[in-house]
């Protein structure tokens, strides 16, 4: 048999195929009433007919082989190769490094919530505006007296009053500038003598323009006293504090959000590498199930086949027999051999197409999860508005219901004020029917 197979393969496929389907097909009809008219029957079904049929279950598999090398269906399983394992040169083995502690990550406290304060205006805030209204309006009113009360021409020359403060202010600075000198060493007596310096035009005229502009400074200083303002050193150290406290509250919300930032970074990269090792024990899954399916469908061909020779085996001891019941014999032996090979191709051809479905399924689910990997990982996180925020607090509401609030309280102020314009609007034109009677 493997010298016809030998044979055959040096031959033209379609060609063999043709042949063989015809001599199967025709071995018992009319190629064995032509032979019988040449040789005689005994000496052909015991001699040529007889090794034939031996062979006949190999023929026909043998078809089958040719008939899917025709139909391009041949395409042989491939086994997998064993892993190459690696082996580590011999050499100076580094010294082990230690490992380090991992650093604990910062939980946050859970946020406080917002105090209604934040909502409404301190009290401060309104004496503030009050105290600023009536200080203009005093101011006011001191300005229109001073218009009111100024003389129609002015002097001038300063008035004692002036001169007096002024004098005084001098006073005062010349002793902030007294000190305790340092003891002088006295020069020779050839170098006391004092010599006159002589001052320039530039020198002179440069004295006296500092000389007026204190002056003029210290006038302007003095009319602002008089007018009633304040000596704003304590609104600038103020406004300092709420500058410094603004700058530490920003450099602490962008060290919050910095740290926000790092951990959700870290809970992605921790959720990626979950969601890798699952695809990774998915793929392993079914390799697993499909490598089990294939043994399967292995054993039972195996068992298939071994079921069939030993059958054979059975027909071939029946055949020592007489002439009718080998006749009988081979009738059921032709019989069964079909039946089992419809029912093996059928077995074959049931098991292939479940292997395809098998095999297309699992390509579909591996080119989803190739497809779920390159989608990009979307970061933002997604409000719902109709959620409380789980505080357990009795006025809590969410931020739908929050809007809808707000838009019923614009709807009433809205109401209520086209109300009161309808009421003035009334009240005006009752006035102007009272004028007009």
């Amino acid at each position: 048999m493997g010298h016809l197979k030998k044979l055959i393969g040096t031959q033209h496929i379609g060609k063999m195929h043709k042949f063989l389907k015809f001599f199967l097909n025709n071995l018992k009809g009319w190629i064995k009433d032509e032979a019988c008219k040449i040789y005689d029957r005994h000496f052909l079904e015991t001699s040529i007919l007889s090794p034939v049929l031996n062979y006949e279950l190999e023929l026909q598999e043998f078809l089958h082989q040719l008939s899917d090398k025709l139909s391009g269906n041949d395409c042989p399983i491939r086994k997998t190769r064993p892993v190459t394992d690696t082996k580590p040169f011999s050499l100076t083995k580094p010294r082990p490094r230690s490992v380090p502690t991992p650093e604990k990550i910062p939980v946050l406290k859970a946020s406080r919530p917002v105090p209604k304060s934040t909502y409404t205006k301190p009290a401060e805030e309104d004496q503030l505006t009050r105290a600023r209204e009536k200080n203009r309006r005093k101011a006011e009113d001191i300005l229109r007296e001073a218009e009111r009360s100024k003389f129609s021409c002015a002097t001038a020359d300063k008035s004692e009053k002036t001169k007096a403060i002024l004098a005084q202010i001098e006073e005062e600075r010349n002793a902030k500038l007294q000190y305790e000198p340092v003891r002088p060493v006295f020069p020779p007596a050839s170098l006391k003598e004092k010599r006159p310096v002589k001052l320039n035009a530039a020198a002179i005229l440069r004295e006296g323009a500092r000389v007026m502009k204190e002056e003029e400074e210290e006038e302007r200083k003095l009319s602002s006293l008089e007018a009633g303002q304040k000596d704003d050193a304590d609104f600038v150290k103020w406004q300092e504090e709420m500058k410094q406290q603004g700058i530490a509250a920003a450099m602490a919300a962008i060290e919050r959000k910095h740290l926000e930032g790092q951990l959700n970074y870290e809970e992605a990269i921790i959720a990626k590498q979950r969601y890798l090792q699952g695809n990774r024990e998915k793929v392993q899954n079914m390799k697993e199930e499909m490598d089990s399916l294939m043994a399967q469908y292995y054993r039972q061909l195996e068992e298939e086949r071994r079921e069939m020779r030993v059958l054979v085996e059975g027909v071939m001891e029946g055949h020592q027999s007489s002439k009718e019941a080998k006749q009988r014999i081979q009738e059921t032996k032709h019989a069964i051999a079909q039946q089992m090979n419809k029912e093996s191709q059928e077995l074959l051809a049931r098991a292939l197409e479940q292997a395809e479905a098998d095999m297309r399924q699992k390509a579909e689910l591996i080119q989803q999860i190739k497809a779920l990997e390159s989608v990009p990982i979307i970061r933002t996180k997604f409000v719902d508005t109709t959620e409380t925020g789980g505080q357990g607090l009795l006025a809590e509401m969410s931020l739908a219901e929050l809007k809808e609030r707000l838009s019923l309280m614009r709807i009433a102020e809205e109401e209520e004020e086209e109300k009161k314009r309808k009421e003035i609007l009334a009240a005006k034109q009752g006035g102007r029917e009272l004028e007009w009677s």
